[in-house]
């Protein structure tokens, strides 16, 4: 039976928002901890890790609108998370490889957690289909049902935060470019199932994704490069 939500009045997305920052920036907090961070340098990673994102993800929905509106976009979240992250990193003189990593292993919790509040409000709704993983939508103009794409997300995410930290705990070198590789790569290919996405070849959201996957995987070139370069003892 497909679910049937009332998308008229809901207030569902700013609660899972800010539930999504409330569990993502824990996390990232326990893991500097972890690795021996003060407390203080800790909750001020965190801090920058809350407002900069906001700002990153207001900031890419004007600009992609030619400065006509404000939204929020994941996109310019993530990479205004990773911008604060490198501030405070280098305000503290923290390696930010690490400081980096830490945020590569959250993000794909808080876009999980996000997400939900994306199906509750209706948004990122997928194209009509009414089989498995579809919802129906209640709305000023009657309904529509659609695929849950958000709903994907929550599963597809949820599952990758799990394996990075899986990972992680098991000391996987290349766990956290394999966090976003595989995070990219899902984000691209739901993007397809998006009614958005009708009439367009690649959608902006997919564009950033590959330009994404394509500088990290520079860094771990340029990573193993000079990890070559490196004398073999001590000089």
């Amino acid at each position: 039976m497909m679910p049937t939500i009332d998308i008229r009045d809901t207030h569902a997305y700013p609660i899972m928002i800010l539930l999504s920052f409330a569990a993502g920036l824990l996390a990232q907090y326990i893991l500097g901890r972890q690795r021996g961070v003060t407390r203080q340098t800790a909750g001020l990673t965190a801090l920058a890790c809350f407002l900069f994102p906001c700002a990153g993800a207001l900031l890419l929905t004007w600009i992609t609108s030619g400065g006509r509106s404000f939204g929020f976009s994941s996109l310019g979240g993530l990479v205004g998370m990773y911008v604060g992250g490198a501030v405070v990193a280098a305000a503290a003189r923290l390696p930010q490889s690490l400081t980096a990593r830490d945020i590569t292993l959250v993000l794909p919790l808080m876009y999980s957690i996000s997400k939900v509040g994306c199906l509750l409000a209706g948004c990122c709704a997928g194209r009509p289909w009414d089989g498995i993983l579809s919802v129906t939508y209640l709305t000023e103009e009657g309904t529509r049902t659609v695929l849950a794409v958000p709903l994907l997300e929550t599963i597809c995410f949820l599952m990758i935060f799990l394996l990075g930290m899986w990972m992680h705990a098991r000391g996987w070198r290349y766990a956290v470019h394999i966090v976003f590789i595989l995070a990219m790569l899902t984000k691209c290919g739901l993007d397809f199932a998006r009614a958005s996405h009708e009439g367009q070849l690649l959608s902006l959201t997919q564009i950033l994704c590959l330009v994404l996957m394509l500088a990290d995987g520079a860094v771990l070139v340029w990573r193993q490069i000079q990890r070559r370069r490196m004398p073999p003892f001590p000089l």
